[in-house]
């Protein structure tokens, strides 16, 4: 099993962007896309070819008090972000991905993502 633990994704919302007829990603999808590429590969991390089982835990952003913020992304947003983002780092395409399961974990200070997977 591999596991990772990225920064805390943009949404869906702010992935995309259109302009003179065409899509593309927004900076933020792209810097955040970049890093969690970095990350991963300095985890060991390598593109796989095999068929997956994903399980992503969003954990979100720390109030000062210990609690967990009102504001974040739903948890629908943030597998386009997880999966999309690492395409061509730990698999070729998130076509490869039979079963995702996503839950909220628990508040951490700047938010993250902690995704695990597994070849089947």
């Amino acid at each position: 099993m591999n596991a990772i633990t990225l920064p805390y994704p943009p949404s869906t919302n702010r992935l995309t962007r259109f302009g003179n007829g065409r899509a593309y990603l927004s900076p933020k999808a792209r810097a955040w896309k970049q890093a969690s590429a970095q990350i991963a590969r300095m985890a060991g991390v390598e593109v796989s070819a095999m068929p997956m089982h994903v399980s992503i835990i969003l954990q979100p952003k720390q109030n000062k008090d210990g609690s967990a913020s009102k504001t974040r992304p739903d948890i629908d947003n943030i597998l386009k972000a997880a999966l999309d983002g690492l395409n061509g780092v730990a698999w070729i395409d998130d076509k490869q991905i039979l079963k995702v399961t996503a839950q909220i974990g628990f508040p951490v200070p700047d938010g993250g993502l902690s995704v695990s997977w597994i070849e089947v």
